[in-house]
């Protein structure tokens, strides 16, 4: 980042990686809340699979994910859960400063 601008040179990948975990864990939790509610498209996601989608996100791979399909799927599932939500935060900064 610092190569792009000397602004930069005060982010480091640490922080990126701790506040994206955070998010990635309230996602999670939001998730199971709403499967619980009985709310569509929501299904519980158990701590192992947590893990397991964590890990994919976070490049780590395993030798024991016996059904990597269906962990990409549930993972990319959280994950554009995660880019709508920054989706939406976008559109009100832009709505805010053209008002």
């Amino acid at each position: 980042m610092k190569k792009v601008d000397k602004k930069f040179s005060i982010i480091h990948s640490h922080i990126f990686r701790h506040e994206w975990n955070l998010d990635f864990s309230r996602k999670v939790d939001l998730n199971n809340k709403l499967a619980k509610e009985n709310k569509t498209n929501h299904t519980e996601i158990t701590p192992e699979n947590e893990a397991k989608y964590r890990q994919h996100w976070m490049g780590h791979t395993s030798e024991k994910s016996y059904n990597k399909r269906h962990i990409i799927e549930q993972a990319n599932k959280l994950v554009l859960l995660e880019q709508e939500e920054l989706l939406g935060k976008l559109s009100n900064k832009i709505v805010e400063r053209n008002d």
